[in-house]
């Protein structure tokens, strides 16, 4: 993913935010991080990290975003073999992908991090 400078990324559809909406578009990538980072910073200190534990995490980024004015569509954690979300607790050994799309004003946007 190509980003501007403040982490959002390239898209033409960029150019139908407002300058307000602009302003606030970065925290959708600044949430990804956060998720990714609680998931490392637990994965480093425990075998797994429950599903229980996963679904707290993302509720609490789509509140922080909701809080923002974001409408979201999805936000989910996947395994990157297949794009399904994990049946079981994650593991250090496997890659995931958090990924989301939601709405900011008339403007969808969409993003992904590796884990």
């Amino acid at each position: 993913t190509i980003r501007e400078a403040d982490g959002l990324a390239l898209s033409s559809r960029n150019r139908y935010l407002s300058s307000n909406e602009r302003q606030i578009a970065p925290a959708l990538f600044r949430e990804l991080i956060a998720v990714s980072e609680n998931i490392t910073q637990t994965l480093h200190t425990a075998p797994y990290l429950s599903p229980e534990e996963l679904t707290s995490l993302l509720q609490s980024a789509k509140n922080n975003l909701e809080k923002q004015t974001f409408q979201i569509q999805y936000l989910d954690c996947l395994q990157t073999s297949d794009l399904t979300a994990p049946m079981h607790p994650l593991h250090q050994s496997q890659p995931y992908l958090i990924a989301v799309a939601a709405f900011l004003g008339k403007t969808r946007l969409i993003d992904n991090i590796e884990v």
